[in-house]
């Protein structure tokens, strides 16, 4: 999976964290968001890792 599909899987994973679990909560939408883009990079980064055997980190660009 490219990493544009990380960021994108980030932002859907993080903005149905916000909506439903909605609140006072420390941080905002958009902390938790960035939280979602990160999850999102660490473990397409673990999967890639089991699938190949590599770090290697395709780019859309």
């Amino acid at each position: 999976m490219n990493l544009l599909a990380w960021v994108v899987l980030g932002l859907l994973a993080g903005a149905i964290a916000k909506a439903m679990y909605p609140g006072t909560q420390a941080g905002g939408i958009l902390s938790t968001i960035v939280l979602g883009i990160i999850g999102a990079f660490i473990g397409g980064t673990l999967l890639t890792l089991l699938q190949t055997g590599t770090f290697t980190i395709t780019s859309a660009l």
